[in-house]
This record gives structure tokens, C-alpha cells and sequence, in this order.
């Protein structure tokens, strides 16, 4: 599901892609995390430096994994960017 999420974010948000949007975030599972860290902190720099170079200030994916990803990268990248699901995007839309 790719297209659908976009054109519902998108009625209420601009959205900018990265030069890459497909790129792995890096997470790769829990042995990622765990034993072989560092080829997930590997992985994330250059998301990192995707999402920075896009100038947004929120960055959205639906995967919890990606998210805790993300914010880890982002934080050691110091990019100042807030996650959040693409549900969390459209319920703040329908409240306003």
C-alpha cells in the first residue's frame, strides 16, 4: 500500500519525497538492534540525511519499526523532525 496513504496525507499535508523513499531505514529485525547495532546505525545515517535534505518537519511511515529507527537515526543525526504514522497525520487533519 503505497499510493493510497500518500493521496489521503496529501489532501491536508505537502508532501515532499526523499531522494530515496524506498531506502531501508535499517532496522532490519531485532538481531539488528541487538548484536549487529552497528549496521543498523550504518543504515540509518544516510535515511537521516535523506529526510534532513527534504526540509520537513515531520517525517511518516507506517511501520513501528521504522519509526523507532528513525527517531534514533534523526536524534544522532541532529535532525529536527517529528515522526508520526500517516494515521496520526489524518486524524489531526479531521480534527481541525
Amino acid at each position: 500500500v503505497y499510493k493510497e496513504p500518500r493521496a489521503l496525507v496529501g489532501q491536508n499535508y505537502t508532501i515532499t519525497e526523499m531522494s530515496d523513499p524506498n531506502a531501508c531505514c535499517g532496522f532490519g529485525g531485532v538481531t539488528m538492534q541487538t548484536e549487529n547495532f552497528h549496521f543498523a546505525q550504518a543504515a540509518g545515517k544516510p535515511k537521516a540525511a535523506m529526510i534532513a535534505k527534504t526540509g520537513a518537519q515531520i517525517v511518516t511511515a507506517e511501520c513501528s519499526a521504522c519509526r523507532m529507527q528513525i527517531n534514533n537515526s534523526m536524534n544522532e543525526a541532529n535532525v529536527d523532525v517529528v515522526f508520526k504514522n500517516p494515521i496520526e497525520l489524518i486524524a489531526e487533519a479531521l480534527r481541525k
